[in-house]
């Protein structure tokens, strides 16, 4: 189930939150949803749509989003609409290269000597 289906179907408009224990017995219970196999389906949708930032969920007074939920978090979790303004890490800079440019560098010149001696072979 992809989590955007899943928030689209159990959080009205005028709903910002909603318990995650109800968002399963949604899919378990009601026919006018789509009935799933078990739980683990709509966990997995919870647990992908948090990592994703679909949406983030509530354990207590702690807001998860945009990391990996163990499933033993869900069963006292809440599903929220709202994404935290939380940022990923940073990717790390690249060290900077110093003293080397193309002209200078070994692959250079060992390119340098294989297209000079090709040029000198068709002489």
């Amino acid at each position: 189930m992809a989590p955007n289906f899943l928030l689209d179907r159990v959080l009205r408009p005028d709903e910002e939150e909603k318990a995650v224990s109800e968002v399963v017995e949604v899919f378990l219970r009601y026919t006018a949803y789509p009935i799933v196999d078990n739980r683990d389906v709509v966990h997995q949708a919870v647990q992908e749509g948090v990592r994703l930032a679909h949406f983030a969920i509530r354990v207590g007074d702690r807001v998860i989003c945009r990391e990996e939920v163990p499933l033993s978090d869900l069963a006292d979790a809440v599903l929220v609409r709202q994404v935290p303004d939380v940022q990923p890490p940073a990717p790390a800079e690249a060290p900077a290269v110093t003293g080397t440019t193309l002209a200078t560098s070994p692959a250079a010149s060992i390119w340098t000597s294989a297209w000079a001696c090709c040029r000198s072979k068709r002489s």
